[in-house]
C-alpha cells in the first residue's frame, strides 16, 4: 500500500511526464517597448513585460493553445500616476502559417483577467483594479529546433466596458525575446 506522500509524488510525476510528452509546452519571454497613449497623445507609455506560457491545452501543426501568465512594469510620461504594475492570467494561442527548416512564423493572441496596481495610469482612469489584458502580435521561432522566439506585441488593458470609467490604455510595440522548452 502506498503512503499519502508516495501517492502525491506518483501523481506529480505522472502529471509532469504527461506535459513533457508534447512538443514545446513551456516558454518564457522578456520584452520592452512603448508608444503614444491613445487617449492622451502628448503622453507616452512604456515598460518591461515578462510572459510565460504553460499548461498546453491543444497542439497542432498550425496551432498551439496554452495558458499564459504575465507581469508588467509600465511607466507614463504624464505629470501624475507615472507607474503601474500588472499581472494577468490569459488563454493564449499561436497560429502558424507555415514552417521551414529554420523558421516558424506565427501570429499570437491572448486574453484574460488582469490586476492593475492602481486605477490610474498617466491620465487614464479605470473603475477598478480588475481589468482585462488583451495581446495581439506576430513573431518567429528560429533555430533548428525552433526554441528561440522573437516577437512584437501590442498589449491592451481595459475593463471591457463592464464599469465606468473605462479609459483603457495600450503599450504599443513590445519587442520580446524568449525561449521555448519541453
Amino acid at each position: 500500500m502506498l503512503s499519502i506522500r508516495n501517492k502525491i509524488v506518483l501523481f506529480l510525476s505522472l502529471l509532469f511526464s504527461a506535459f513533457s510528452a508534447m512538443a514545446w509546452n513551456h516558454g518564457i519571454s522578456i520584452g520592452y517597448g512603448g508608444g503614444s497613449d491613445i487617449n492622451h497623445h502628448n503622453d507616452t507609455n512604456s515598460g518591461a513585460f515578462l510572459s510565460a506560457e504553460f499548461l498546453p491545452i491543444k497542439q497542432k501543426d498550425w496551432l498551439n493553445l496554452t495558458f499564459n501568465g504575465s507581469l508588467g512594469q509600465f511607466y507614463s510620461t504624464a505629470p501624475q500616476n507615472k507607474n503601474l504594475f500588472t499581472t494577468a492570467l490569459s488563454l493564449a494561442a499561436r497560429f502558424y502559417a507555415f514552417q521551414s527548416v529554420s523558421a516558424h512564423p506565427f501570429f499570437l493572441l491572448s486574453a484574460g483577467p488582469a490586476y492593475l496596481s492602481s486605477r490610474k495610469f498617466g491620465q487614464n482612469n479605470q473603475a477598478a483594479n480588475f481589468a482585462f489584458q488583451t495581446i495581439a502580435g506576430a513573431g518567429i521561432e528560429i533555430g533548428q529546433e525552433k526554441r528561440a522566439d522573437l516577437n512584437l506585441r501590442l498589449v491592451h488593458y481595459s475593463n471591457a466596458y463592464t464599469m465606468k470609467p473605462n479609459e483603457g490604455f495600450n503599450i504599443f510595440y513590445i519587442v520580446s525575446l524568449g525561449y521555448l522548452f519541453e
